[in-house]
């Protein structure tokens, strides 16, 4: 088992990257309309910093994005890489991050 940052990678790397998850919102909450098309609620960013983030993760986040926010309010997610080494995401590594983030939509990394 590889531990990374805490968590086991290898549990983290067998997991979808689009998946459900439970809302463990009190009921009162649950109650409440999350969204209302009504509303002129304006376009958002979202943004992700991070350093050697291990891919399954990263990309996990992103996907939540993607799948969880009304295609009308995410203007774009804009990826952060703090100067990460690891081959799969440093500038001038093997290209893995930069040729997925190529099929999102959306995307932005700035290094």
């Amino acid at each position: 088992r590889r531990v990374h940052g805490g968590f086991n990678l290898v549990k983290s790397d067998s997991l979808p990257l689009d998946r459900n998850v439970s809302d463990h919102r009190d009921s009162m909450c649950k109650a409440e309309p999350f969204y209302d098309e009504q509303l002129d609620l304006p376009e958002t960013s979202v943004i992700f910093v991070f350093y050697n983030e291990p891919f399954s993760t990263l990309m996990r986040s992103v996907h939540s994005v993607l799948n969880r926010t009304p295609p009308r309010l995410l203007k774009e997610i804009i990826l952060v890489d703090d100067g990460s080494d690891r081959e799969h995401i440093r500038e001038g590594g093997n290209n893995v991050l930069v040729d997925y983030l190529r099929l999102l939509p959306k995307i932005r990394l700035v290094r």
